[in-house]
């Protein structure tokens, strides 16, 4: 969502940083937007894990060049015993290399959050504790001082897949010591893209490979006596769909590495502030239903299936101003059978209405994608009606050859 009315806050005046920069650009008016900072990034603080906040503590800080000349990259070897090891404490003796091996569940993930929900929660990370049940593990001891992340984390790889077609997943938290633990971040790679996302090669089962796997950027602060938790897993769903088999990773301790992009506060961060968030008023609406949203995780045992159903219901509006109702629901279901890779499945239905006196509007749209080993299978339909009579029907099947993915 914009700056000025998406969640979690805080929320900015948005709408004055626009008109700053385009009175400056566009009409050459002295706004002082040349003076700013070349990045502005609101640094978290340690929060338990939510699936929705209203408010993340935290600060601003700036930078006036990016990448900024002083980060520090603090880098930590996976070591054995599953321990993040700083670089710089070396062991007196050479310890000896360990294969670690990860084979996750087709389900793990489940507690991951939405891929680019529009702000709908519960839509954020929930304990990842749930889900690192089906990853390895790595952690540091405990901070002895705060640490500020400001960029992309990178892990480094050193691994051998069983499967030509693998991916993995990895994930960066913030492990508190009442033992929660709040994702930061996280990066996937399709491991046939790990030379060239343009020419992808399969691997070579047994052979080993050293890929580097970015984050996405954070702002975090990791305080004093937490510990930094590294997950890495074969498996990443709904967020990314399957490997068409079940994938087991061996991973070469001492050759592996997480790097975290570290910052030191500045006196200069302090002056940085922004406005309270304006925007013009609303239209005139009148509620008829209330919205809606729901995540959640129901587990069948008899029939062996796990599904996440998450409900996007907007509810139901009058547009006073023109006297029109408006209404829509999506409802998407995500499902799949332990231990079988292609038995999962993800659909997506969209219902909306458009409404005046003696005149209604509906519309149904379902898509529902499937797969193989070799196939993707997508299916869709389209079905519109105007005051009950059905005006519009039509559907589609297609099949889309996997090709390494």
């Amino acid at each position: 969502m914009y700056p000025h009315f998406g969640r979690p806050g805080p929320a900015i005046d948005f709408l004055s940083e626009l008109l700053r920069w385009w009175d400056r650009w566009l009409k050459g008016k002295d706004t002082g937007v040349e003076d700013d900072p070349m990045i502005t990034a609101w640094m978290l603080d340690s929060a338990p894990p939510n699936p929705e906040y209203d408010h993340r503590p935290g600060h601003w800080v700036g930078e006036t060049i990016w990448p900024a000349p002083d980060i520090t990259f603090e880098r930590f070897t996976i070591a054995e015993g599953r321990n993040l090891r700083p670089e710089k404490k070396i062991p007196s003796q050479k310890e000896e290399e360990v294969n670690l091996d990860v084979q996750s569940p087709v389900t793990l993930g489940l507690h991951s959050g939405k891929w680019c929900s529009y702000a709908n929660g519960p839509d954020l990370a929930s304990d990842q504790r749930a889900d690192d049940g089906g990853a390895l593990v790595f952690q540091s001891d405990p901070l002895t001082e705060d640490m500020y992340i400001l960029g992309p984390p990178e892990v480094e790889l050193e691994l051998a897949s069983d499967c030509p077609v693998a991916m993995v997943a990895v994930r960066l938290s913030d492990m508190r010591p009442d033992h929660q633990v709040t994702r930061i971040t996280y990066g996937m790679l399709n491991l046939t893209h790990r030379d060239s996302r343009e020419h992808p090669e399969e691997l070579k089962p047994g052979c080993f490979y050293r890929v580097r796997v970015p984050m996405c950027y954070v702002a975090q602060k990791i305080p004093k006596g937490h510990r930094v938790r590294l997950s890495i897993s074969t498996v990443y769903w709904p967020l990314a769909w399957t490997p068409p088999a079940s994938v087991r990773l061996t991973i070469r301790t001492e050759k592996s590495m997480l790097t975290l992009p570290c910052r030191t506060p500045k006196v200069s961060d302090e002056a940085l502030e922004f406005g309270a968030p304006i925007q013009s008023p609303a239209p005139s609406v009148t509620s008829l239903a209330p919205p809606a949203h729901e995540w959640v995780i129901h587990q069948d045992l008899g029939r062996q299936w796990t599904e996440l159903r998450v409900t996007d219901d907007r509810g139901k509006m009058r547009l006073d101003r023109i006297d029109l109702t408006v209404g829509a629901r999506a409802v998407e279901i995500y499902g799949a059978r332990p231990g079988d890779f292609t038995s999962a499945t993800g659909e997506t239905e969209w219902y909306r209405t458009l409404q005046r006196d003696g005149w209604l509007i509906e519309t149904r749209t379902r898509t529902c994608l499937t797969s193989d080993q070799e196939n993707f299978y997508l299916t869709a339909e389209l079905d519109a009606w105007e005051n009950g009579a059905r005006v519009r029907c039509q559907s589609w099947n297609e099949t889309i050859p996997r090709d390494m993915v």
